[in-house]
């Protein structure tokens, strides 16, 4: 069983791009940081710990993301939470982790703030030429 995530957050690290065994498909693995603000006893707002999530990007969206995202840029992550296991290297028991899976066959953009004003440009170029269905 899977659930359905939608956060934001900044990466923790560049991601680092790999292909898969059976078919050469791009993916990337990154950490992603969603900070969170609190109000503390004397209610004053203060940042919490941030929660950490494993994120794998597969498809066109893998490639955007590893050539245009480093540590530290914010990213919108919607997808699929599963748990992955695995067996140990050295004992043999069973390890797992949570990990969020973004498998879509559209592609994903993702910019820093810094770019925001090119990314509008490129929807209202995509617009006026009647591609708003790419939007």
């Amino acid at each position: 069983m899977s659930t359905t995530v939608t956060f934001a957050g900044n990466l923790a690290e560049a991601p680092e791009l790999h292909h898969t065994r059976e078919n050469n498909k791009p993916f990337v693995t990154c950490r992603v940081l969603v900070n969170r603000r609190i109000q503390n006893d004397q209610g004053e707002w203060v940042s919490d710990e941030p929660t950490a999530h494993n994120v794998k990007i597969f498809g066109s969206a893998a490639t955007h993301v590893h050539d245009s995202c480093g540590s530290g840029d914010p990213i919108f992550v919607h997808g699929l939470e599963r748990t992955e296991s695995w067996p140990d290297k050295e004992t043999g028991e069973k390890r797992t982790k949570d990990v969020v899976v973004v498998d879509t066959p559209d592609a994903v953009l993702v910019t820093s703030r810094a770019r925001a004003q090119e990314v509008k440009a490129v929807v209202a170029a995509l617009k006026e030429s009647g591609r708003a269905d790419l939007v």
